[in-house]
């Protein structure tokens, strides 16, 4: 709601630094509630600020999930096991491939 805009810019701009380090800093703001925060969560940005995924269009329930899956590619030798089901090998992955 606009009433609800002008809530949060006037809470932005009285930070010390005119600005919000981060997406969850606006539930402090009076007049968030946690449905208002949920729905609006996933358009609001903070550009340079403590968490590089606050300034993208994910939205801030998803960041463990990404976080997790991110970890898990690093964990991945080369990108030549990108494609490969989990805990396969490559004899199986080559037996698959001939069976098609």
């Amino acid at each position: 709601t606009p009433r609800l805009a002008e809530l949060i810019v006037g809470a932005r701009d009285g930070q010390a630094a005119g600005r919000f380090d981060q997406v969850a800093q606006v539930r402090g703001v009076k007049g968030v509630g946690p449905k208002a925060f949920q729905q609006a969560a996933g358009f609001l940005r903070v550009y340079d600020g403590a968490d590089p995924l606050d300034a993208t269009e994910v939205h801030p329930e998803a960041y463990q999930a990404l976080r997790e899956g991110l970890a898990k590619l690093k964990g991945l030798q080369d990108d030549s096991q990108l494609g490969k089901a989990p805990g396969a090998s490559e004899e199986e992955e080559e037996e698959e491939d001939s069976d098609r």
